[in-house]
């Protein structure tokens, strides 16, 4: 029996209405049960005697999800095309209820500022409107890599080390 909190109405159309849901090729399945442990939607059940997974709810099954099969490792999982679900996306009524579940959720959906951010701030008023920083002629140790976390220096010039890093490689080896 689908789980009620599962088989609830995907951005407006009853799921009954939605015909995505895993199917087992039982001459490929090995019975690993890697679907079965894997599907946090308990699509899926095990049947101990055959050694082999049965869908036990398609309706928990998440529209669009293929999982199961992506990880399935006999590739005995097959899913409707994706055009199911693409058809049913390109309905205006969906993509209202997506914007209106956005809309909802902003808070909580709402990207975070990436952790580098707060850093390009602070290397913009290090710098300051003359281009210069108080930092300018310091070195970094000989042989120190751009974005080593065990980065044991100051490197030569803050100017220069933001300009050749990426994102990821502004962590300052020291503060300013």
């Amino acid at each position: 029996m689908p789980d009620p909190k599962f088989a609830k109405p995907w951005h407006g159309v009853p799921r009954e209405q939605i015909h995505w849901n895993p199917t087992v090729l039982e001459e490929a399945c090995i019975g690993c049960g890697t679907c079965v442990t894997g599907c946090s939607r308990l699509v899926y059940r095990f049947d101990f005697e055959r050694k082999k997974p049965v869908v036990a709810d398609p309706l928990n099954c998440m529209v669009g999800c293929t999982t199961c099969a992506n990880t399935c490792p006999a590739h005995a999982i097959t899913f409707p095309p994706i055009e199911t679900v693409l058809a049913l996306e390109s309905k205006s009524e969906v993509r209202h209820a997506v914007e209106d579940d956005l809309l909802a959720r902003e808070n909580a959906l709402a990207a975070a500022e990436p952790p580098w951010a707060d850093m390009i701030t602070r290397v913009a008023r290090a710098i300051g409107p003359a281009g210069r920083t108080p930092l300018e002629g310091l070195r970094r140790p000989t042989g120190a890599a751009v974005g080593n976390c065990a980065y044991s220096g100051i490197p030569r010039d803050l100017r220069e080390w933001v300009a050749h890093a990426s994102p990821l490689d502004l962590r300052p080896p020291f503060d300013i």
